[in-house]
């Protein structure tokens, strides 16, 4: 028998708008966390960062500071979001990011709105 414990996956759940939308923010925290907890044997950890109203074209963003930072000091295990553009509409800026994601360990996963729908149909 393995003396390894199971421990929930701590998931950083990273939402953004463009400009301030507390409906949109719910939406993407309600299908990112459905999704993670469809995908996991344990219930995950989630830890959410919200960047409501900020401009998506720049990475002065406080909350995906914060997020980048927890991951660099290993509080992170992955990070989820609604889809790809909610980290970053550039895909230079976003393969930046996958790579200091990668570089520490932590995969990224996306529910985009499609699954939302199937999360729907099925429920």
């Amino acid at each position: 028998m393995s003396n390894y414990e199971r421990k929930p996956l701590r998931t950083a759940v990273y939402c953004h708008t463009s400009s301030p939308n507390s409906e949109e923010i719910a939406f993407q925290k309600t299908l990112v966390a459905k999704g993670m907890t469809g995908c996991t044997d344990l219930p995950p950890h989630f830890m959410v960062y919200v960047d409501d109203g900020f401009c998506p074209q720049t990475e002065v963003r406080p909350e995906l500071q914060r997020l980048l930072t927890d991951v660099a000091h290993g509080h992170i295990d992955c990070v989820a979001s609604s889809g790809w553009d909610v980290l970053s509409p550039s895909p230079r800026d976003l393969q930046k990011l996958a790579v200091f994601f990668i570089s520490h360990g932590v995969p990224m996963i996306d529910f985009p709105v499609g699954y939302a729908f199937r999360i729907k149909i099925v429920a």
